[in-house]
């Protein structure tokens, strides 16, 4: 099934721009130009600037399914893994074939005036004036190479800015309602943000699958609890930037209630409801994260802090 193609217009009207949201079904602009050169943006940034990237490597979805077999499910290993491998942005440059995550794009940074505030400035600042956003944090993708993703879905709607894209890359969604067929579990990450991931591969649903071959400049919506992957070759540059939609967000839970195992509702209830406080409770997870990284006696505490975090926040109001 083809993803729906909307026009950026359609973006700047309110009434229309609340219908697509509440709809919770996927949609493309591809209106706007790509970004010339943004490979060469990004990797020059890496290269001025040393930061700390996520190094996926090209061969990301088998070390993924590798480490998702082994892990217990009650975290996200992404979490784990985004803090263990990880890789100097100036090295990045001297490879051939790579896959990096600067997993928080800071404001203000040199990455976010290249990337970010183009993509705010045009329509996604309708989606914070007009139709009730509230913005959580924006990440980078860079690769080079041929690349499978991963499958997966976020608690927050995701809008993917893609400037540069080689030819052949594709985008592939599916619904909520295939939770339990692919034997998904709800694994928190951190500041209330939830991740399904599927220990059965979505190989044999691909005829239920819905696609969207990849051209620079596309903008795409991946509405809230929809899994997606991208597989992409060449030079590839994406940027999420991740919202929670609060006028919207009984709705949203009623519709995907009925799909996520019982068991784990209300884990991903109680985590989603953390977004209203994203702006106090996110500074706070990543400062405790870092001390944490550097300081060894501190990860003995985590566990504690986690249970207080939960006892103060997801208490009936």
């Amino acid at each position: 099934m083809a993803i729906q193609r909307v026009e950026a217009s359609d973006l700047l009207e309110p009434t229309r721009l609340g219908e697509l949201l509440r709809a919770r079904e996927p949609f493309v602009v591809r209106e706007a130009p790509g970004i010339t050169g943004s490979f060469a943006r990004a990797t020059a940034a890496f290269k001025r600037k040393r930061m700390e990237l996520w190094d996926q490597k090209n061969d990301f979805f088998r070390i993924f399914r590798g480490a998702l077999e082994d892990h217990d499910g009650e975290s996200c290993p992404c979490t784990e893994m985004s803090g263990t491998d990880t890789i100097a942005s100036d090295e990045v440059v001297a490879t051939d074939d790579f896959q990096v995550v600067l997993r928080f794009i800071f404001p203000g940074s040199e990455i976010d005036k290249a990337f970010v505030r183009p993509a705010l400035e045009g329509p996604l600042a309708e989606l914070a004036r007009r139709g009730g956003g509230a913005h959580l944090f924006n990440t980078l993708f860079v690769s080079r190479g041929e690349t499978r993703g991963i499958l997966h879905a976020h608690n927050y709607d995701v809008f993917g800015v893609y400037p540069e894209v080689g030819a052949g890359s594709r985008m592939i969604m599916f619904p909520v309602e295939l939770y339990a067929r692919l034997r998904s579990k709800c694994m928190p990450a951190r500041s209330g943000v939830i991740n399904f991931h599927n220990y059965e591969l979505e190989d044999e649903l691909m005829d239920q699958a819905h696609t969207l071959e990849l051209e620079p400049g596309d903008l795409v919506h991946i509405p809230f609890c929809w899994y997606h992957r991208v597989d992409h070759r060449g030079l590839y540059v994406h940027m999420a930037s991740n919202w929670h939609l609060p006028a919207l967000l009984e709705s949203r839970l009623a519709a995907v209630r009925p799909y996520i195992a019982a068991d784990e509702w209300s884990l991903f209830e109680a985590h989603t409801r953390r977004f209203r406080v994203w702006k106090l409770l996110a500074p706070v997870d990543h400062l405790a994260f870092l001390a944490a990284e550097r300081l060894p006696l501190l990860q003995r505490l985590m566990p504690g802090f986690e249970r207080a975090k939960s006892r103060l926040l997801d208490a009936p109001r």
